[in-house]
């Protein structure tokens, strides 16, 4: 904490994450489970310890009924959990990486609002049977392949909404100008707007860094990334911000070689109907900080990838 030394800092900025998750307010009896899950960490200090010390300091409030006792977070507390806010995306994009809590992406003001996007949350099937039907949209490298859940509530909704955001932005309009980015100062790391990728369309993108003059970006949506001027990036309008990310980073495991060649590129490219076996085991309701271990299946052929490509020598 910033007015003294009771609580260490480490622990407080583990307390606004949770509370950037529990914007609402959080029992006292799941705070210190909730604590653990959101950062993958065990306290430092004795819970109770801690709660007394965030509402000593005016960080929450505690408002108790015959039910329960809540620990509400106050106007003192969102002052960091905006901060906190304003750096998160996925872990391993943007440092320092926040993934657990219920709005990770934050976006940019628009009409004066501080806007977000929600968090893609792990569907029970993927749970259950821990396999799904995957669409790949960017492949990096074998330990770092973009992919989206190909089914209605993902790969659906977003061609859903792709459709609409490029009607509004692809073409110069009045009404478009309205959502302009004037000034650099404007965007910080994190924030979610409409960029362009190379010449072609808009899409839904974060700010990763400013770079002199340029932006890089991160399409939330697919996974890869652009360098683009300021003056080609929008605020998005704010149906365009409640459907989640859909990129999820997974890593294919192949024991011969940590790459792929051009021409096994375009072989996995090829496939057109696959799923993904997942190895990862998932604690909770959200992806996994880290890129999520899976096995590629070609529906047509039940082959493996790693055969598929071992098919080509």
């Amino acid at each position: 904490m910033s007015e003294n030394n009771e609580l260490d800092l480490l622990t407080f900025t583990r307390c606004m994450k949770t509370f950037a998750v529990h914007s609402n307010g959080i029992q006292e009896n799941m705070f210190a489970d909730q604590y653990r899950k959101i950062n993958l960490a065990q306290f430092g200090v004795p819970v109770h310890f801690c709660i007394e010390a965030l509402n000593t300091q005016g960080y929450i409030t505690k408002i108790m009924s015959h039910i329960s006792t809540d620990l509400v977070p106050t106007k003192k507390a969102f002052h960091f959990i905006d901060k906190i806010n304003s750096q998160c995306s996925l872990a391993y994009e943007v440092e320092p990486g926040i993934k657990h809590q219920e709005l990770y992406y934050s976006s940019s003001k628009c009409a004066g609002d501080q806007r977000r996007i929600p968090v893609l949350t792990v569907p029970p099937a993927v749970k259950n049977l821990g396999t799904a039907p995957i669409l790949v949209q960017d492949i990096v490298d074998p330990k770092k392949v973009w992919f989206q859940l190909k089914d209605a509530k993902h790969t659906g909704a977003l061609d859903d909404m792709m459709v609409e955001i490029k009607m509004f932005y692809n073409t110069s309009s009045f009404s478009r100008e309205q959502y302009s980015i004037e000034h650099m100062d404007d965007i910080e790391s994190g924030d979610i707007i409409a960029a362009p990728y190379g010449a072609s369309d808009y899409y839904r993108a974060m700010v990763k860094k400013k770079m002199g003059a340029l932006i890089k970006v991160f399409f939330v949506d697919y996974g890869n990334e652009e360098q683009v001027e300021l003056s080609q990036l929008y605020y998005l309008k704010s149906e365009f911000l409640k459907l989640p990310g859909q990129a999820i980073c997974g890593c294919i495991r192949l024991k011969s070689k940590g790459y792929l060649t051009p021409d096994e590129v375009g072989r996995f490219q090829s496939l057109q109907e696959i799923r993904a076996v997942f190895s990862t085991k998932f604690e909770n309701d959200f992806w996994p900080v880290k890129p999520v271990q899976i096995e590629i299946i070609d529906e047509g052929s039940q082959k493996t990838l790693k055969d598929i490509l071992g098919d080509l020598h």
